[in-house]
């Protein structure tokens, strides 16, 4: 945020902040490490949502020709 004053300066600070903010959030997201539960499925009682594709469903059809 220090160069804020400077982008005012130009006249793209809004721009400079909005892209400031984006790039701390996005370095900030991290990784799942192996065997670790993801917040998706801690939250859905680690249950797929209905309708949802996944491997399993997709070879499913694939074998019983619905594809």
């Amino acid at each position: 945020m220090a160069g804020a004053p400077i982008a005012s300066k130009y006249q793209v600070g809004e721009i400079y902040v909005l892209l400031t903010l984006m790039t701390v959030i996005f370095c900030n997201l991290g990784t799942r490490r192996e065997g670790e539960a993801s917040a998706y499925s801690i939250f859905n009682n680690f249950r797929e949502l209905p309708g949802q594709l996944n491997a399993n469903m997709l070879d499913d059809q694939l074998r019983r020709g619905q594809m």
